[in-house]
């Protein structure tokens, strides 16, 4: 047997890793589209289920969410870019994280 050839340990985890994905995935999809049904009938019950869909795709894999809300260089690169358009004598009215209020 060579290196690269899955072990039956293997194989058994990610077939759990594809299951999980898959049932919390229709799971959350199911809880929305039937909320939405209760309350706002066809279209709450597409609108809500597709929001179930996204939910429960954050949901299967936490890292990824962990990711989009700790992502420190956004903001950073945001200053700097208006600090660079100050310098310049450029105006940026519509920058994200303007506190300045100018």
């Amino acid at each position: 047997m060579g290196q690269n050839q899955p072990t039956v340990l293997r194989r058994a985890v990610s077939l759990l890793k594809a299951l999980w994905t898959v049932s919390v995935i229709v799971a959350t999809t199911a809880i929305g589209a039937h909320a939405g049904w209760l309350g706002h009938g066809i279209v709450g019950s597409l609108a809500l289920g597709f929001v179930g869909l996204v939910a429960g795709c954050f949901l299967c894999r936490p890292s990824l969410l962990a990711e989009l809300l700790t992502r420190p260089h956004c903001v950073s690169d945001c200053a700097a870019t208006r600090s660079n358009a100050k310098e310049k004598g450029t105006a940026l009215s519509a920058m994200p994280f303007d506190s300045s209020g100018s």
